[in-house]
This record gives C-alpha cells, sequence and structure tokens, in this order.
C-alpha cells in the first residue's frame, strides 16, 4: 500500500550491473546493457509493467521495507499511534513526490507505437503526474490523491483486480520493476500471462534493487533478463538510445 513500494539473444555485453538469463532454469548468465533492453521492448507488442516501492524511491519515497522486504507496518495495529506517524510522513513525502526515470519510460514507450499498461502497487499517483494516461494505470492498492487506499490485510477491489488481471492477459513483454513481489495477490499476477494462445510466447524482464520471488517460482522459465539495481537509472539509459531504438523499429 505504501508508495512502495526474448528468448532470442538481444545484444549482449559484459557489465556488472547488467545480467540477463536465456533459457529454463536460468543457467545462462549474461550480461545486459540499456540497449539490449530496448531490443525486447522493440520485440514486444502488449508491454506490461508490475512496479513497487523500488520505482519511486529514486523520487525521495520510502519503501518501508527492511532488508527481507518485510513491510514495515505489517504488525501495527490499524489506529495505533505508531502506523498513524508512518502515514502521517508518507502523505507528506507523496504530496511533494516528482516522477523520475521510471515513470516516464511507460509513456516513452507508448510514444513507439506499443501498446502499454502499469500494474502498480504504489499510492503515490506519480505515473498520472508522469503524464501516463490514467486510464491504462491499475493501482491495485489505491491512489493517495483519491482517498482509497488499500490498507495492508484488506481484500483488493473485486473490479480493480478484474481489470488488471486482463492487463496482464494481454501482455507479450511483463517488466517487473522496484518489487520483489513477496506480498499476495500481486505476486500471483504473473500465472496471467501467456492465458490467451497468442501470447503463448510471453516474456518477463526483472529489474530490482533486491531479490525477485519469481526467481525461485515456476513463472522462472519465462524470465529472460534480470538487473539488479536502480530502475530508474536503466529506464533512462534506455530512453537516451531513441535514435538506436528508432533503428530498430524501422
Amino acid at each position: 500500500m505504501f508508495a512502495i513500494l526474448a528468448s532470442a539473444k538481444v545484444g549482449f555485453s559484459r557489465s556488472q550491473n547488467f545480467v540477463a538469463s536465456i533459457g529454463k532454469g536460468l543457467t545462462g548468465l549474461f550480461v545486459m546493457d540499456p540497449g539490449a533492453l530496448n531490443r525486447l521492448t522493440a520485440q514486444a507488442h502488449t508491454i506490461v509493467f508490475l512496479t513497487g516501492a523500488g520505482v519511486s524511491a529514486p523520487s525521495g519515497l520510502p519503501t518501508y521495507t527492511d532488508s527481507e522486504g518485510k513491510r514495515v507496518d505489517e504488525d501495527l495495529e490499524d489506529g495505533s499511534g505508531e502506523l498513524q506517524k508512518i502515514y502521517d510522513e508518507l502523505m507528506s513525502q507523496i504530496a511533494d513526490a516528482r516522477p523520475n526515470a521510471a515513470h516516464y519510460y511507460p509513456g516513452w514507450l507508448l510514444a513507439k507505437g506499443h501498446h502499454v499498461e502499469v500494474v502498480t502497487q504504489n499510492i503515490d499517483g506519480l505515473y498520472s503526474k508522469a503524464g501516463f494516461p490514467t486510464e491504462n494505470i491499475h493501482e491495485v492498492h489505491g491512489n493517495f490523491f483519491r482517498n482509497d487506499i488499500v490498507h495492508f490485510g484488506t481484500p483488493i477491489p473485486e473490479d480493480v483486480w478484474a481489470k488488471t488481471k486482463a492487463a496482464m492477459k494481454k501482455a507479450n513483454l511483463l517488466i517487473v520493476a522496484g518489487s520483489g513481489l513477496w506480498v499476495s495477490p500481486v505476486n500471483t499476477l504473473p500465472k496471467y500471462l501467456g492465458y490467451r494462445s497468442t501470447n503463448r510466447n510471453s516474456r518477463i524482464v526483472v529489474v530490482n534493487q533486491g531479490d525477485c520471488s519469481l526467481m525461485t517460482s515456476k513463472w522462472r522459465r519465462w524470465i529472460v533478463a534480470y538487473h539488479r539495481g536502480d530502475c530508474s537509472l536503466l529506464f533512462d539509459s534506455a530512453m537516451s538510445l531513441g535514435t538506436e531504438y528508432l533503428a530498430l523499429g524501422s
């Protein structure tokens, strides 16, 4: 609820920051640069972003998770003074936050002719501030500015969840960014990839500072690239290669 928080070879080069894996079991590790990310996205018609706290951290918003990915509010009771203090602090920070490259990147891909949708666990509204179409944003934990926040342990509204699943079913490429996907039911969304026969070759890219639950899940066979680092830096670098991207689509 917080601000929270393809198979083909695609131009790999050696770097300690970009790690890509091709094939089942994630056994073949290679290095991927922003140009390789552009090649992956260029091959996809429909791209869905599944995002968490890590995309908004560069905007100055706290992730409110510990080193193991556990949320600091998880064991606090509703109405407690400590919990209210956390909420008040976050609300003040959200009001002043500005989008970063991770929020602008989906719109950049949309302008390239892709169909792009964003599924986010964040409540900060930064994708809207970045100018991304609101109809293509699925805020599963609500939005601070609409005052419809889904608190920890509270079910996601059925209509929101239905639209979220529909977006996943259309995806050729899923980009998981700024989230370890440790929280249910959001961590079950990858199962809807490839639901339609035309999308059986859907692929997943993971961009996260820490570990991701998908790496040890049954969906790991769909992961074609994994970047352990700041997603805003990666996406900013990818956008800076605009000339190369246009050449790919020509």
